[in-house]
């Protein structure tokens, strides 16, 4: 998948505007629509400021993982709680609450 579907994509999981992101992101609403139809490449600094704003890391933006957002420091999770966690993790905001709905629930 490319950087610009990659963005589409999780800009729309996100359920954001192009407005919306441009803002988070320290971009506009063109510039945006250029990454997301791939007529520009974002430079390294609008990668950084793109992947903030789509809460993913900038691998993931770049196609060089799968994983939405790679776990910082898993040392001490056993391999259960790294696959919730991943799972998790690559859920939509509404779909992550209810997740967490259901486990308080338990």
């Amino acid at each position: 998948m490319s950087i610009a579907s990659r963005i589409y994509q999780r800009r729309v999981q996100l359920n954001l505007s192009r407005d919306a992101l441009g803002e988070l992101a320290g971009s506009d609403q063109k510039q945006i629509w250029r990454y997301e139809k791939g007529k520009t490449v974002p430079s390294a600094e609008a990668i950084i400021g793109l992947a903030r704003a789509l809460q993913v890391s900038t691998d993931w933006l770049l196609g060089m993982t799968d994983e939405i957002r790679p776990l910082t420091d898993d040392s001490n999770l056993d391999k259960a709680e790294i696959e919730l966690l991943r799972l998790y993790r690559q859920k939509t905001p509404e779909k992550q609450d209810t997740i967490l709905n259901i486990v308080r629930a338990v």
